[in-house]
């Protein structure tokens, strides 16, 4: 099978009449990419951004590339799949609460002070740099910040669909006795005086995202229990990474 998107070709041997087929080939080395965007959609990343359908699922419908039989691909892209789109979220956000500066996980940091209120790198390490020249001794500075301990992203897997009314039902029932402040904003981040955890919903995979962060292993433990807790009252038998 042949797939065209746009200009560019994926070359699956075999016939393929099920979307999955598609994304499962996607993993093999036998799939030939050629080269452009598709490129970017190897190594699994595909269905994490993207909803996929067979235009031709009847077999008495023909379709060639080049003379040779092929079928039709519709690729669709999922809401928030999009890192322009996040970006642009995050402008809007900053001109409605006239927020000076924003960020977000991946690394992107938005300044409007002094600035034009979009993701910059080089002004971000100009900015730095700015910091850094005001002292003698940069490396002084850098190690004065305080450290802190944080797990990496972590993942609950749940049943399509059932993300988001997982994470409303525990944000509308949990309690955290002794947190200083409970956001209910894209989720549930609760803080502490010495860290935070935040649940989550993904808006591109059928999972529960989960990060915790404080100021040493002891109070990490804590909030962790405190989200484990939370998660078995709530959701009893599910799971969980931590």
């Amino acid at each position: 099978m042949s797939v065209r998107a746009g200009r560019e070709f994926l070359a699956i041997p075999g016939p393929t009449t099920v979307p999955d087929e598609v994304l499962r080939a996607m993993h093999r080395p036998a799939v030939d990419i050629y080269s452009g965007p598709l490129l970017a959609l190897t190594d699994g990343l595909l269905r994490d951004v993207a909803r996929v359908e067979l235009g031709a699922k009847n077999q008495d419908i023909n379709c060639k590339v080049n003379g040779i039989p092929s079928a039709s691909l519709a690729i669709f892209q999922l809401p928030d799949a999009n890192a322009l789109d996040v970006a642009d979220d995050i402008k809007a956000k900053m001109k409605e609460t006239g927020a000076l500066l924003a960020g977000e996980m991946s690394g992107h940091t938005f300044f409007a002070e002094r600035w034009y209120g979009f993701d910059d790198a080089l002004y971000t390490g100009a900015r730095l740099l700015e910091i850094l020249s005001k002292d003698a001794d940069a490396s002084a500075v850098l190690r004065a910040l305080p450290d802190s301990l944080s797990t990496p992203e972590l993942n609950v897997a749940v049943a399509d669909a059932s993300a988001h009314a997982m994470i409303a039902h525990l944000a509308e029932r949990a309690s955290f006795p002794g947190a200083a402040d409970i956001i209910r904003i894209d989720g549930l981040r609760v803080e502490y005086s010495d860290g935070f955890g935040l649940a989550r919903a993904s808006n591109t995979t059928p999972v529960i995202v989960l990060r915790f962060e404080a100021s040493d292993a002891k109070a990490l433990a804590r909030i962790q229990g405190e989200f484990r807790r939370v998660f078995n009252e709530s959701l009893p038998g599910q799971a969980l990474p931590f």
